[in-house]
């Protein structure tokens, strides 16, 4: 059961990167690894997309998903 959450977790997260211009390097057992692009020549910070992501992600399952962001 819980791996079809992360399933759906990751799938959000994939649409999110395609949707803003990010690119999805690696897929994790729990997340993504993403390569993040500036957006209108603002950078977007890895906490940025950290709360963006956990938003779509929440809305995907339905119960609150935090994402935090980690350093590779």
């Amino acid at each position: 059961v819980f791996q079809d959450f992360e399933g759906q977790s990751r799938e959000a997260k994939l649409w999110w990167c395609k949707v803003h211009g990010h690119r999805p390097l690696n897929l994790q057992h729990d997340g993504v690894v993403v390569a993040l692009r500036s957006v209108d020549g603002e950078a977007t910070t890895a906490q940025q997309a950290a709360a963006l992501v956990g938003s779509v992600c929440t809305a995907a399952l339905g119960y609150d998903q935090p994402v935090t962001a980690k350093d590779m």
